[in-house]
Formats: structure tokens, C-alpha cells, sequence
């Protein structure tokens, strides 16, 4: 399974490969299945997230169509999941799932001082 993450999330947690997750699939909300973290692609990217994930299929990513290509607003990481169970009839299917990551601790400070320095380099770009 393929998890798209902005980097706002990413930096919310504690993300490597072999960390535990749990997930739920939409056909199937009333379960709760384990998946581990397999993969994490180096680098974000604008272009490659998949078309069921956009607002054009339901989804939550706000996307544009350019020729063959679409590009998102911002630019997501790119993760893949290995999970336990699959649901009867759903191999290859386009499931998709809602994924809970434990999310690191982080003190007020912290959250002030990433906050103030992300506003500040945004100013800076502008």
C-alpha cells in the first residue's frame, strides 16, 4: 500500500522503515489491520501521486491535470506499507485505507520555534 505524506506530517512523526502502523480499510472500517513500513522514497515529489487520491476521485489532494501528467499543489513523500491482512476480492483492486502513524511528542516550544522558522523562510521565498 502507498501512503502520500506532506511534509507537515512527516515532520509530525517518527517515520522509518520498520515502524508499526495501523490502518482501515474503507470496504472494511470496522477493522483494524497492522501494516509495517517497507519503503520511503528519498525525496518528495509534485508529480507522481496516484489519481485516486485526488479531489477528482474523492480523494483529499488538491491536483491539476498538465498534458498526461498531474501535478499537486505541494509536494508529498512517498510511503509504502506492508499490511497483514487484505480484504476477500481486494487483490489489485485500488483499495485504499485511512492510516494512523503514532505521531512524535513535541513540546510548545518546539511546535512555536518550527512554526516561526518555516513562516520565516516562506517570507524569505516570497
Amino acid at each position: 500500500m502507498r501512503v502520500v505524506l506532506t511534509d507537515l506530517e512527516v515532520a509530525r512523526t517518527d517515520l522509518e522503515i520498520g515502524s508499526e502502523v495501523e490502518l482501515r480499510w474503507t470496504c472494511a472500517p470496522d477493522q483494524v489491520v497492522h501494516a509495517v513500513v517497507r519503503e520511503i522514497c528519498r525525496s518528495a515529489s509534485r508529480y507522481e501521486v496516484p489519481v485516486e487520491l485526488t479531489m477528482a476521485a474523492g480523494g483529499r489532494i488538491h491536483a491539476r491535470t498538465i498534458g498526461n501528467q498531474i501535478e499537486a499543489e505541494q509536494p508529498y513523500l512517498h510511503v509504502f506499507l506492508a499490511a497483514d491482512t487484505i480484504p476477500a476480492g481486494g487483490l489489485g483492486a485500488g483499495l485504499t485505507a485511512a492510516v494512523r502513524i503514532p505521531a512524535r511528542v513535541e513540546t510548545l516550544g518546539d511546535w512555536a520555534r518550527r512554526g516561526l522558522l518555516t513562516f520565516f523562510h516562506n517570507w524569505r521565498m516570497s
